[in-house]
């Protein structure tokens, strides 16, 4: 399942509900465990969803719910005012990477997490669009378009990057990421990159 950042999310209903920010993920694992919607219009606000909730994607990059629009309203609201930058993850605690780059925020509420099996663990970090992109040695190579995902395991497989003056793109798969702080390293140098360009 690709996600597209800016991407339109619709409710169980079929009826638009917001668009992609950005994705939360386990730093560990890089498992996807959220998204983070962005609604507008007279709401102006992002909601964390848990990947649960998300369906799939159509054609087009229509991202489906399992829940109603009301539903959203209970969500856990993503407020970058109370981001505190910081170093060091804590438990409790999951980075957002965005376009203003890395940001510890504090934990949502569990019930965010619940599900059938109980409480699960605290999300860690996000990905979003224009998140950039280095090579092993800190050379930038472009800026995040896209991420795809394997529903049945939720992680992250590869990250779609745009990339020089005629906005190429390169499918990067999520072994060759060495990490992702306030922008994602990868494990291979910026001409093994360009080998992976989308003919």
């Amino acid at each position: 399942m690709r996600i597209a950042f800016g991407a339109k999310v619709t409710d169980s209903e079929g009826k638009p509900v917001g668009t992609v920010h950005c994705i939360v993920l386990r730093p560990d694992t890089r498992q996807v465990d959220g998204l983070v919607v962005h609604q507008g219009g007279m709401r102006r606000r992002d909601v964390v969803v848990p990947l649960a909730k998300v369906i799939g994607a159509d054609v087009g990059s229509v991202i489906r719910l399992a829940l109603k629009g009301t539903d959203l309203d209970v969500l856990p609201i993503f407020n970058p005012q109370e981001v505190h930058r910081g170093p060091d993850l804590h438990r409790g605690e999951r980075i957002v990477l965005g376009g203003r780059g890395a940001a510890l925020v504090p934990a949502p509420d569990p019930a965010y997490f619940s599900g059938e099996s109980g409480v699960q663990e605290p999300t860690k970090p996000d990905v979003a669009k224009g998140t950039i992109v280095c090579d092993n040695t800190g050379h930038h190579i472009g800026h995040v378009e896209s991420v795809d995902i394997a529903p049945a395991s939720r992680a992250m497989t590869s990250i779609v990057v745009r990339h020089g003056l005629f906005a190429q793109k390169i499918t990067v798969p999520a072994s060759m990421i060495k990490s992702v702080t306030d922008r994602i390293t990868l494990t291979i140098s910026a001409e093994d990159a360009k080998r992976l360009q989308s003919p």
